[in-house]
């Protein structure tokens, strides 16, 4: 009987075990998003402040791309603003990428070229300055492993300037994204200096260029055709209802979804054993 105990605490151990490395899995999977002016979310209306500026809005959450090592998508359309003037202009392409905000709002924002581990609030603000952008579809894709962001239409990587830095302190002109222009920024609070030493700009023009060839290649690639099958029909099932008004994330299952289910299965399997050998003892 001891050795029966003996080999269901071992295997009621390494089960506890498994379903904690689950938890600490799911707890690191982060969500990114794409927010910024209601333009690019097909809303005239810059004045909504219910669309496009809004981190906690699940709907925002960028999808990681298949068979890509860590470069997350998102597709939306842009339409013109409502008011035509210089100001609605400049600010109908504005944006920024975000790191976990369903949670945290705008604690974690990326910061061009650098890897997510950085991310902090205030971050880099993108602009699309590209002549070609039209109103319509388009797509933004993120490697956060090293803070590049893109945006693809038509099959073209669409040239963005950037905001390095978006707190009051520092400066509020866009430039160019390239590392030269973000080098050249002047600082406002100590005039005759540079905003951002070299050492704190880790953006690299070859590597985000090569990061721009991917995308594009990933946003004009299309889906495999379905391959064909003469397997009999699975059987119809009933179809499964949710509550009016509860949205799903799909994107990623939360903490604790999955681990607590297995080790719950496994300490009833243990004590099925357990019940089955003192009867045979007995």
């Amino acid at each position: 009987m001891r050795k029966v105990i003996k080999k269901i605490a071992t295997v009621v151990a390494s089960v506890t075990m498994i379903a904690a490395m689950g938890i600490t899995a799911f707890a690191d999977e982060s969500f990114y998003s794409f927010v910024g002016n209601p333009n690019l979310f097909n809303e005239a209306d810059q004045g909504n402040n219910k669309v496009g500026w809004v981190p906690t809005n699940e709907d925002y959450v960028m999808k990681a791309v298949a068979g890509q090592d860590g470069i997350y998508e998102f597709t939306s359309t842009y339409v013109l603003p409502s008011e035509d003037t210089d100001e609605t202009k400049a600010n109908s392409k504005q944006f920024k990428v975000l790191k976990d905000a369903e949670d945290n709002a705008w604690s974690y924002q990326a910061a061009i070229g650098m890897p997510d581990s950085v991310w902090a609030d205030n971050q880099t603000q993108f602009n699309i300055t590209d002549s070609s952008f039209h109103a319509g579809e388009f797509k933004v894709y993120v490697r956060p492993s090293d803070g590049y962001v893109a945006v693809v239409q038509d099959g073209k990587a669409m040239e963005l300037s950037v905001r390095y830095h978006s707190r009051d302190e520092d400066p509020a002109d866009f430039v160019a994204l390239s590392r030269a222009n973000i080098l050249a920024v002047d600082s406002i609070e100590k005039p005759g200096e540079k905003a951002y030493p070299e050492a704190q700009v880790k953006f690299d023009d070859a590597t985000y260029a090569e990061f721009q060839k991917t995308v594009v290649g990933l946003s004009s690639s299309a889906a495999p055709a379905p391959a064909e099958t003469t397997a009999a029909p699975a059987e119809t099932q009933a179809p499964t209802t949710k509550a009016p008004g509860v949205q799903s994330n799909t994107n990623a299952p939360k903490t604790g979804d999955v681990a607590p289910v297995a080790m719950l299965a496994a300490l009833v399997a243990a004590a099925t054993v357990a019940v089955v050998a003192k009867k045979k003892e007995a």
